[in-house]
């Protein structure tokens, strides 16, 4: 987190940077030993959050399937690994399926959207599984200049 604020510190700082320009945090919720306190400096601070409960692999999995059971990071990453042939734990963590990523991002957005609606009915709103990567890509879309 300290760093991902270093940046933002470095962004105001420069005159040269446009005001659309942001810092974000990304991390797992599973196992992180200080989660709260990293949720709390982040906000405090103006960094964006895009938390995976349990891993940040289950937003790979919401680009081919639904997902609502509670699961260990291990079992997400086998998922993925069965859906997505390149993808593997132990060579880099590639989620490189450009067409399946292409063309499912609209349901892995509303996906991760579903998972925090679930998890804040059921009263722990960043529980397993749940994903809020969607806004950290749907602010890169925002923000990001066109390509036409």
């Amino acid at each position: 987190m300290d760093r991902a604020i270093a940046e933002l510190r470095n962004l105001r700082q420069d005159a040269h940077i446009s005001r659309k320009d942001s810092a974000w945090a990304v991390f797992d919720r599973d196992e992180h030993p200080r989660f709260a306190e990293a949720k709390d400096l982040a906000l405090a601070h103006g960094v964006g959050l895009a938390v995976s409960n349990p891993c940040f692999e289950l937003w790979g999995v919401f680009h081919y399937r639904d997902l609502d059971a509670p699961m260990r990071r291990q079992d997400c990453q086998r998922l993925l690994s069965e859906n997505c042939p390149i993808y593997s734990h132990h060579g880099g963590k590639l989620f490189n399926d450009a067409e399946v990523i292409e063309k499912n991002y609209p349901d892995a957005v509303e996906r991760g959207r579903a998972s925090l609606v679930r998890r804040t009915q059921e009263g722990d709103p960043e529980g397993n599984p749940s994903t809020s990567v969607h806004r950290l890509t749907e602010h890169i879309k925002r923000v990001a200049p066109s390509s036409d």
